[in-house]
């Protein structure tokens, strides 16, 4: 078993929560990455272009020292990124509900 980093290790664990690969392929989610900022960790994707509503094309999901999420929705046109929202206190099972309210799209069948 590979050894993981405590960002990769969060990153992981928010992607199943979200759905695992299941969610990857009905949202087109790619360029997947883990990130650690100061020891809040968390991870972020890309969507296709034009796909979610509100033109969102990027999430970025935050594990927070409060043991909730933050999660932020942003829009990239050109060199152009625009933060559409962000919600805080977010719990693991509120993730999915989150990302479609957000998104208009769906993380399961």
């Amino acid at each position: 078993m590979k050894n993981m980093s405590y960002a990769e290790h969060v990153a992981q664990t928010i992607l199943g929560q979200l759905g695992s690969q299941r969610f990857v392929v009905m949202t087109g989610a790619k360029n997947l990455a883990y990130f650690d900022d100061n020891g809040e960790c968390g991870l972020c994707f890309q969507l296709p272009s034009y796909f979610a509503k509100n033109n969102i094309n990027i999430v970025r999901i935050k594990l927070t020292f409060a043991d909730d999420y933050t999660v932020t929705f942003y829009s990239k046109q050109g060199s152009r990124i625009a933060q559409i929202s962000e919600r805080e206190g977010i719990y693991c099972d509120q993730l999915q509900w989150l990302f479609t309210r957000e998104t208009g799209l769906y993380t399961r069948l």
